[in-house]
């Protein structure tokens, strides 16, 4: 095989495995979010801070469709999480 596409999909894999990290930690935060929320008596749903999320990473020149996507995703699970 050709030893840059090995290189590339070697950089893609640690790029993975840092995205994964990164996602483990934020899953770990929201799960507190969600306990002091609990403890406050505030609905889970914040669809303000949702969108002000969606905004921030707008500058990083992703497609915005790609953004509400994952974070669709992510949101979700975050919310199911106890």
């Amino acid at each position: 095989m050709d030893k840059l596409l090995i290189e590339l999909r070697d950089e893609i894999d640690l790029v993975d495995k840092e995205i994964i990290i990164l996602l483990k930690k934020r899953i770990e935060i929201a799960k507190q979010i969600i306990g002091q929320k609990n403890k406050l008596n505030l609905p889970l749903e914040d669809l303000n801070r949702e969108k002000e999320i969606i905004q921030k990473l707008a500058p990083y020149n992703i497609p915005k469709e790609l953004i509400e996507k994952i974070y669709a995703q992510i949101f979700n699970y975050s919310k199911c999480q106890k």
